[in-house]
């Protein structure tokens, strides 16, 4: 059965594990002599300030926003204002002002933010999808997942038009991948043309049907994972194995609720059943037991 939660024993707190005796002639002037905790403790105190002064720059920025108070000041628009004295882009001016406005509805998050529970990207996430309902269910998320988990979670929730964060989760959500990089001209013509030659194939395996770019070089991925599987000779059977361990692509299925994901770099994420059923039968197959099943 898949483990839609695992239970874990929380280390001592920060402070405890970091606390040390500074030598002698330590001082606030002289970071090197002080101690670790008490370092860990400098950048506690100094990341709720910034978030309290920042928490002040917001009110103060939506006031003079939604007062058209900045043409009093000479100014003939709010992003004018920003950038003359805060060196803001206009994106960075319409994303304060769109979370200050967010948090005239959102007062946990405001309170956590203030506290120093919730970071600025934390809070810029949140105001993008919780609601007064809502909001005590994504702060206890953000405090918990961190990040980018938090990330991924609010695009999937925009997506599917949701409110909440996923209950019964079996990983991170399987939200869609942006690829690109950057390539030299004979390198993109390289690539046109592999692509080029991979779309023909399949398009003659699927009976003339159109295939997009991605298509063909999904196939071409598949194509290569397939060449390293079959190994070489026989004098090379340890190396191909080990090589296929490497290239191999996990997947996790649960036999009773049918729940599926792939293993990736950043860990389980999300994907239709429908996805394992198509490689189960070529697929080499391992049945975990629930306790070495892996965690969320």
């Amino acid at each position: 059965m898949c483990e839609t939660c695992v239970a874990a024993h929380a280390p001592p707190p920060l402070e405890t594990r970091l606390e040390a005796t500074a030598p002698a002639g330590s001082s606030p002037g002289n970071p090197p002599s002080i101690s670790a905790g008490e370092l860990h403790r400098i950048c506690l105190r100094t990341f709720r300030l910034g978030n309290s002064a920042r928490l002040k720059f917001l009110r103060a920025l939506h006031a003079l926003s939604q007062g058209g108070l900045y043409r009093l000041l000479g100014y003939s628009s709010i992003q004018q204002y920003a950038e003359k004295h805060f060196g803001y882009e206009r994106s960075e001016v319409y994303e304060h002002l769109r979370v200050a406005r967010g948090l005239d509805a959102l007062p946990l998050s405001e309170q956590a933010f203030e506290a120093g529970r919730l970071s600025w990207s934390s809070l810029k996430e949140l105001t993008r999808v919780a609601t007064g309902e809502t909001e005590a269910e994504w702060i206890a998320f953000a405090e918990g997942e961190g990040l980018r988990r938090l990330k991924l979670e609010v695009q999937d929730a925009l997506e599917k038009r949701r409110s909440r964060p996923r209950k019964g989760r079996w990983g991170l959500p399987g939200v869609p991948v942006t690829v690109s990089f950057t390539l030299k001209p004979e390198e993109h013509e390289l690539l046109r043309k592999a692509l080029r030659r991979s779309a023909e194939e399949l398009r003659g395996a699927l009976g003339g049907e159109e295939v997009k770019p991605h298509e063909a070089l999904l196939y071409l991925a598949r194509r290569a994972l397939e060449g390293s599987a079959a190994g070489g000779g026989a004098g090379r059977q340890g190396a191909a194995g080990k090589e296929r361990a490497i290239y191999q692509v996990l997947y996790h299925l649960c036999p009773d609720c049918r729940q599926a994901r792939v293993l990736t770099e950043d860990g389980p994420v999300e994907v239709p059943s429908e996805v394992v059923e198509r490689v189960e039968g070529d697929a080499e197959r391992e049945s975990l037991e629930p306790e070495l099943a892996p965690p969320n």
